[in-house]
């Protein structure tokens, strides 16, 4: 029972933390203004999208399955 415990407190920790987008986008905001700041979340959110419908899509386990499409993608 511990281990879960320790596991549910790890968890709550590391979903409060913030991760290093949004340290990037809150530091050009705060840096920049918040039109920077808003392209580079904006610029994040595309990119969660795009990686998104491809997983979806399938196309990465072609190309972890192919060692020619992975060269290319690198």
């Amino acid at each position: 029972m511990p281990d879960i415990a320790l596991f549910l407190v790890a968890s709550a920790l590391l979903t409060v933390a913030p991760g290093p987008d949004i340290v990037y986008v809150l530091t050009r905001g705060v840096s920049q203004g918040r039109r920077a700041g808003l392209a580079a979340a904006l610029g994040f959110a595309t990119g969660c999208l795009f990686h998104t419908a491809l997983a979806a899509l399938g196309v990465a386990a072609l190309i972890r399955s192919s060692d020619l499409a992975f060269n290319a993608v690198r």
